[in-house]
């Protein structure tokens, strides 16, 4: 056919396309069934025509390999440095770099770097890179330029734990203090791939390190101060030492080197002929003195002494070191840098001192729980996060802001659009949780025990804190939606009653608090009465309580797991004792008929509790460690596990008699409880803060694709 033959043939002159109507309909359709085979494809969940007019598109998140770890809040605050300009803190928590605005009187969270392998012990930052000495991890940098997501550029891996770490003024140097491995020089010219110059050996464990004019002052763990000779890194050599038994960290003013010492806190060595050091004063400070932070202009001192607070030292005359101020109120002062010009003060507030409880349960104990603040004083207040302190007189030094991290969270519930958490020594924390794998703090209070979980009240206006030695707590929740920050509790508590073991697990059942506390037994108290009505001595340690069916099945660690009933809810009676041969029981859950028991070394235990008797065991699953927490997923196929050093792991339960672990994560801390909303697991542990992990496919809202021009055209036929 010609060219100009070509225009004289129509569509309409066809005799296929007598019906336009119908073929209106095959053009506009197919372009949308091509779509919605393409979205299907892709992980579409379901396709449907609203009426002759809407397509409804349903899709699911990306593929599996995107379940997993997605946030994290809190955790503890154990790393500072502070930006040139003073205006941005870089904040260890944790495994995690978390960026913070400190400019003016209150803070922001700008963004979170990756999570690491090991903890973060300190932070030296250059132009936009951060340096992080992250334990085993090794030497870290991570990119900061955008502050809302940091970056991860390069690692130097470490055969000992990474503890500090210094930079030269062009930033082309990294001095590492590596433990055992004593001092290494590092090329950092290249972020993306640091490469060791030379190595010298301390006579200890390098836990701090400054440099200045080619020399590195090292605070060795067990032995003393050694300066070393780095102008050849290459060959950096010692040249000089000065005995002290717990020299922890250093900074340098003048020709004088400044050293916290745990034992004996400040000590000024005078270093101006660098082979003959001299010790010339010694300033005792109240705590154990952990890291120290100079100012060379206004020649003052600060050191983060642990449990002692931030101390103030005036060093105008370096031989007669003087305090000027001290800061008490924070709980456990780890590190501390200073703005310039040394006005501000940045602390890192690990939160209370918990140590492991030896002796509690022997073996079996320390092998399934490696942290907790059980057994502890009922007295405290144990807020983690970044403290900006301000001296703003000779001697006065007040608090400017406070950024809080939760840092020991041992529980949490997930209500509405808000988490709840327990929040050990620092009581209960309040975060808004829209955002899943962001959540924000927002109030905290003292509840002044040790705070292990929470509930909410039916009506949503009250929550239940078991706080340990303290008791229960009932907390007015719109006071704490209302408020920011810190709160004393006269601001939000409604009532305490003691009790009289150390309360862990909370449950509310026909209007009545159900306690399990410790070697209390179980405890029933009246929350309109405000006390208790009834008690249930068990054998064990209660540690957790959940009520199902009239029933409350109490989980008492080595006493194994005793189900209660509540026939009538105020006199309690023992009606079996189950597992009590399997090691530690934690927790229990339910589905339609069978009860899923979190069991120590056990692993995960299937009961039978559909008839009245004795349950019968199912099956059961070994995790090869202990599980100290669950939840069950939608259906009840799958049961989400809180495995204590072992992070969390997901478990197919579909078939009771052969569970079996599909999937697993590690986390930081000890995975300890667990809530799970919308396929995402948000998980308690303890010093790792709150975990947040995808276990299950994102639903995606629906796409609706309407054609409002058919609307107009009535026959379709």
């Amino acid at each position: 056919m010609s060219p100009s033959n070509r225009n004289q043939v129509s569509i309409a002159s066809l005799p296929f396309m007598a019906a336009r109507p119908m073929l209106v309909l095959v053009l506009v359709l197919a372009p949308v069934l091509l779509l919605a085979g393409w979205w299907r494809w892709h992980g579409t969940s379901e396709l449907s025509l609203g009426g002759a007019y809407t397509a409804e598109l349903h899709a699911s998140a990306p593929a599996p390999d995107s379940l997993g770890p997605i946030g994290q809040l809190g955790g503890s605050a154990a790393a500072v440095a502070v930006g040139s300009d003073g205006q941005r803190a870089y904040l260890g928590v944790g495994r995690r770099l978390v960026i913070v605005d400190v400019a003016g009187s209150t803070t922001r969270e700008r963004g979170q770097g990756p999570d690491l392998s090991d903890a973060i012990r300190a932070v030296a930052v250059h132009d936009d890179v951060a340096w992080l000495a992250a334990g085993t991890a090794g030497l870290v940098s991570v990119d900061v330029s955008e502050p809302s997501k940091p970056r991860l550029l390069g690692t130097l891996e470490t055969r000992w734990i990474a503890q500090d770490v210094a930079l030269s003024t062009d930033g082309r140097l990294a001095y590492l203090a590596d433990g055992a491995r004593g001092l290494r020089v590092i090329d950092t010219t290249d972020p993306r791939l640091p490469v060791e110059l030379g190595r010298a050996d301390v006579a200890g464990e390098a836990h701090g390190v400054a440099v200045r004019e080619g020399l590195a002052f090292v605070a060795s763990w067990g032995t003393g101060l050694d300066i070393i000779d780095v102008r050849d890194v290459a060959a950096p050599r010692r040249i000089a030492s000065v005995p002290l038994a717990e020299a922890s960290d250093v900074a340098l003013l003048d020709g004088h080197v400044l050293v916290a010492d745990r034992a004996r806190g400040l000590i000024v060595v005078d270093a101006t002929d660098p082979m003959r050091p001299m010790v010339i004063a010694e300033h005792a400070v109240a705590g154990s003195a952990e890291r120290v932070a100079v100012d060379s202009t206004s020649k003052r001192a600060w050191v983060a002494a642990r449990d002692g607070g931030v101390q103030r030292i005036d060093l105008a005359h370096p031989a007669q070191p003087r305090a000027v101020g001290s800061f008490s109120t924070s709980t456990i002062a780890w590190d501390v840098a200073l703005s310039p010009g040394g006005l501000h003060a940045f602390v890192a507030d690990v939160g209370a001192y918990s140590p492991a409880q030896p002796g509690i349960g022997g073996e079996t104990w320390r092998s399934t729980h490696l942290w907790g603040v059980e057994a502890q004083a009922p007295e405290a207040r144990g807020f983690s996060g970044l403290r900006v302190l301000e001296a703003n007189s000779e001697s006065d030094i007040v608090e400017r802001a406070l950024h809080l991290s939760p840092g020991f969270v041992e529980g949490v519930t997930a209500v509405g659009d808000s988490l709840l958490l327990a929040d050990g020594y620092a009581g209960l924390v309040l975060a808004d949780g829209r955002d899943a794998a962001h959540p924000v703090v927002g109030a905290s209070l003292a509840t002044r025990g040790a705070a292990h979980a929470v509930i909410v009240a039916e009506d949503g206006t009250s929550a239940y804190v078991a706080d340990g030695p303290a008791g229960v707590v009932s907390v007015d929740l719109d006071a704490l939606r209302g408020a920011q920050h810190a709160l004393e509790p006269e601001a939000a508590v409604r009532w305490r009653i003691d009790t009289p073991g150390e309360a862990l697990g909370i449950a509310l059942y026909a209007g009545l608090l159900y306690v399990a506390d410790g070697e209390g037994g179980l405890r029933v108290i009246d929350p309109a009465s405000r006390r208790e009505v009834a008690s249930l001595s068990l054998a064990g340690y209660a540690w957790d309580v959940t009520v199902r069916g009239g029933m409350a099945w109490v989980s008492a660690r080595q006493g194994g797991l005793h189900a209660v009933s509540l026939e009538d809810p105020r006199s309690p009676r023992l009606a079996h004792t189950l597992l009590a041969g399997d090691g530690v029981i934690f927790q229990v859950v339910f589905d339609d008929a069978r009860a899923w028991v979190a069991a120590g070394p056990s692993g995960l235990v299937a009961l039978d509790v559909a008839s009245s008797g004795a349950p019968n065991e199912l099956g059961r699953v070994d995790l090869n460690g202990p599980v100290v927490g669950l939840a069950l997923g939608p259906g009840a196929t799958q049961a989400v596990v809180a495995a204590g050093t072992g992070g969390v792991a997901l478990v197919d339960i579909a078939d009771p008699s052969a569970p079996r672990r599909e999937r697993a994560w590690a986390l930081p801390g000890v995975a300890e409880r667990v809530s799970l909303r919308d396929g995402v697991v948000y998980v308690a542990t303890e010093r790792g803060g709150l975990q947040i992990v995808r276990v299950a496919p994102e639903r995606r809202p629906a796409t609706r694709l309407t054609l409002p021009w058919l609307a107009h055209n009535k026959d379709l036929r």
